[in-house]
């Protein structure tokens, strides 16, 4: 067998067209070469950061860290790694890395440091999200609880407490004799006592998952959602099916109209819409719903991973909910003109719950 060995070349090659930036510095700190991932992570061109000193690259809270990396290898010391770092951009913005580094030796002697970073900052952004989100949901359901046992006690208590008081006033062996009129009437209140209290424990289920998509599916729980919204919150709203219906999963259907449902509240709550529109819309291998609303609009963060952190949990929410069921979301918003969310579903394929 032909031995096999890299020439300088190769090594080179390697270097410079490596996936993560790498870059090596001498004992002062300044920057003898790097590869192009690492002027991509810095936003320098080769002849810029040339000659450089690496504690421009570093924020003031991180460069204790870099000293004491620099002083356990040094002494030989173990240092656990890859290690966070962050780095400091030409355009002033910051990016978090994982950060492996390794001395160089020459004769025995510390000349300097090379180092091997990958870029992790939206994965960390992403983590954090996710922490707060997960915080933020825990809140929410006890939120909801709290909401649910309010309408209750307010809404469903008190007629089936009048109807309690009616039927022991008129069960009572002391009570007088009511004539048979009377009694048609007391009967009548009671009847209406207890369709009062039929409705209101209606309405706290319905608003919990309404029976409709169970027995009817997503197209007509759609239909009833924005026919409710005209009744209860004067805002001209409908529903539109374009294409032939087709048979969902029961778990896509529920997200799908979770994700309807989130949007119309932020409808209702914030956007001072006076036109909603849900449209679903089947095509040949995917399904598109889109909710369209005229109002205020509002501004989206750059990035889906910060959603969660700026307080939007609504939109986190349907982000998530649309990866569980293999989907694609895209938001538009725009100040003062409206926000049309859309999710793109395949019809064929698993679910990832």
């Amino acid at each position: 067998m032909a031995e096999f060995r890299l020439t300088e070349r190769d090594y080179r090659y390697l270097f410079e067209n490596a996936s993560d930036a790498m870059w090596v510095h001498d004992m002062e700190g300044n920057i003898l070469d790097g590869n192009k991932a690492f002027g991509k992570l810095t936003g320098y061109t080769l002849g810029e950061w040339a000659g450089m000193n690496v504690s421009q690259f570093l924020t003031d809270e991180f460069q204790a860290s870099a000293r004491e990396a620099r002083r356990k290898l040094c002494n030989g010391e173990d240092l656990e790694q890859p290690y966070e770092q962050q780095l400091v951009r030409r355009d002033g913005t910051t990016r978090t890395v994982k950060l492996s580094t390794s001395s160089i030796i020459i004769s025995g002697e510390v000349k300097g440091f090379q180092h091997v970073a990958r870029d992790v900052t939206e994965e960390k952004q992403l983590e954090e999200s996710k922490a707060f989100y997960v915080d933020e949901v825990i809140r929410a359901q006890e939120h909801e609880r709290k909401r649910i046992a309010r309408g209750l006690h307010d809404d469903v208590s008190p007629p089936l407490l009048l109807l309690a008081q009616g039927l022991d006033t008129l069960t009572s062996a002391k009570r007088q004799r009511l004539s048979e009129s009377l009694l048609k009437q007391t009967l009548e209140k009671l009847r209406s006592q207890a369709i009062d209290a039929l409705e209101s424990l209606r309405c706290c289920a319905q608003g919990l998952r309404p029976r409709i998509l169970d027995d009817l599916g997503l197209v007509a729980a759609l239909e009833w959602m924005t026919d409710d919204l005209v009744k209860t919150r004067e805002i001209d709203a409908y529903f539109e099916i374009v294409g032939v219906e087709q048979t969902l999963p029961a778990e896509t259907q529920l997200l799908l109209f979770r994700i309807a449902q989130e949007a119309l509240n932020n409808t209702k709550r914030h956007a001072q819409a006076s036109r909603a529109v849900v449209r679903l819309e089947f095509q040949h291998d995917n399904l598109k719903m889109t909710v369209n609303d005229n109002g205020r609009g509002f501004e989206l963060p750059k990035r889906i991973g910060d959603w969660a952190s700026i307080g939007q949990l609504g939109l986190a929410g349907m982000q998530e909910r649309a990866r569980l069921i293999g989907g694609r979301l895209a938001i538009q918003s725009e100040i003062g003109k409206g926000t049309t969310v859309a999710i793109e579903v395949p019809l064929k394929g698993s679910l990832s719950l």
